[in-house]
């Protein structure tokens, strides 16, 4: 048995899984491994009743390309057919080749690079700043893609997958693994094996399209990258930690990026990082094992640890810290700490819950001492309280502990001023 699912009662409101689903028992099926698939389909009692409606139906047929490092010329010419000439995006999430920059440029596409993927760079194709420019919906509405092409692992933009989930472009997956990445079950095509030899393979066959089409994206990049500068430089924030830690990092380093908002705020306003390997671990519990998972990278690889963790997940993992200084690892770890879950105050929760009720449920604010915490496991500590003092902070050698204290009241504010900040330059430059 390759794979066993049960989707339960098919109602209206799942219809749009319908085609994935179909996608997913096709690929056990007679992917790389073929075999026998059980799919369970439930009837709704009383069993009988109108058939609901089928999905809209797309332009292109769902199609599954597995050729592992032997990509055929049918596999290209499809790929091909599908992009050449045509204004697209990539949208590069972990396990991006570095050979998509080739691909890229011949296509004259831009590449909304996810930290993760190992190309946010500066780079004429990458795009970083691709979170704020998406909330500017006058520039977006003139921007409309005619394809878009996933690579890798979802981003954690949530703004990118509404603007993708909006989109009525066909939407292509490039992935290593027969798990085909489709959280918004609009994959058209998927191609399934070794990405480099494909991407370089693509390139070699590939053509522009216009060159505005570029040209528009890296200006709008230019403008809200300026304002994401000028912003940070001007207000001390948890949006600041992870530009100026982005910032910060040694070529060569690895970065490890906690879930909730530190790994939110370094892909929507963190800064260029070349030649920097970029992990994000959630964790069974979503924010536990973190800081071991940064001792273990550091410990692997040799190299330079930074660790862009919130408060709660650096409490829920301190015995990582343990041993530290023995074993010599140099591993910076950088805490924003407003004591508590920053991110909850965000959802429709801070507005609808009772303030009392909702702190103590959703804020749990536990007042621990950092630098007790530091001290307890001898390691250095370093309180800073400015974008100036965490820069130099970042640049002493681990094991080191530096903490960020902000009022979490103001951290939703802060993000609204500065994404309003950037649409508006965008609206400016584009009138």
């Amino acid at each position: 048995m390759r794979w066993f699912h049960d989707p339960g009662v098919p109602t209206e409101s799942t219809s749009e899984t319908w085609r994935a689903l179909a996608s997913r028992v096709f690929i056990s099926t007679l992917g790389a491994r073929p075999g026998p698939v059980h799919l369970n389909l439930p009837f709704d009692e009383p069993l009988f009743g109108e058939p609901l409606a089928l999905p809209e139906a797309r332009d292109h047929e769902w199609s599954l390309r597995v050729r592992g490092n032997n990509w055929s010329e049918s596999d290209i010419k499809l790929f091909s057919q599908s992009c050449s000439g045509k204004t697209g995006v990539f949208v590069a999430g972990k396990g991006t080749p570095a050979a998509l920059l080739q691909l890229a440029e011949q296509l004259g596409w831009p590449i909304f690079a996810d930290p993760r993927s190992g190309l946010r760079r500066e780079h004429p194709n990458v795009i970083i700043a691709f979170d704020p420019i998406l909330r500017a919906e006058r520039f977006v509405s003139v921007a409309n893609p005619e394809v878009i092409v996933h690579v890798g692992e979802a981003p954690a933009s949530k703004v990118l997958s509404q603007w993708m989930r909006k989109s009525h472009a066909p939407v292509l997956h490039l992935g290593e693994s027969e798990t085909v990445v489709d959280p918004l079950h609009r994959v058209a095509i998927s191609f399934v094996g070794n990405l480099g030899e494909f991407c370089a393979l693509a390139a070699a066959g590939a053509h522009s399209c216009d060159a505005e089409w570029l040209t528009r994206w890296k200006k709008a990049d230019v403008v809200a990258s300026n304002v994401i500068e000028t912003w940070v430089a001007q207000h001390w924030s948890e949006i600041s930690v992870s530009h100026t830690v982005s910032r910060a990092l040694l070529a060569g380093s690895q970065c490890v990026v906690s879930s909730s908002m530190p790994i939110r705020d370094l892909e929507w306003f963190g800064g260029a990082m070349t030649d920097v390997v970029v992990h994000s671990n959630r964790g069974a519990n979503g924010i536990d094992g973190v800081v071991s998972t940064a001792v273990g990278v550091a410990l692997g690889s040799g190299a330079t640890t930074f660790l862009l963790i919130g408060d709660i997940a650096c409490i829920h993992d301190s015995n990582g810290m343990w041993d530290m200084k023995r074993r010599d690892v140099d591993v910076r770890i950088v805490v924003t700490n407003n004591d508590g879950g920053a991110i909850f105050s965000f959802l429709p929760q801070a507005r609808e819950v009772d303030a009392e009720v909702f702190e103590k449920i959703y804020g749990t604010p536990h007042g621990v001492s950092f630098a007790s915490l530091a001290h307890a496991h001898g390691i250095k500590y370093c309180a800073v309280t400015s974008v100036q003092e965490l820069d130099a902070a970042c640049q002493e050698l681990g094991p080191i502990l530096i903490e960020a204290r902000f009022e979490r009241s103001a951290d939703v504010a802060q993000h609204e001023d500065l994404n309003a900040a950037v649409i508006r330059a965008l609206e400016e430059a584009t009138a």
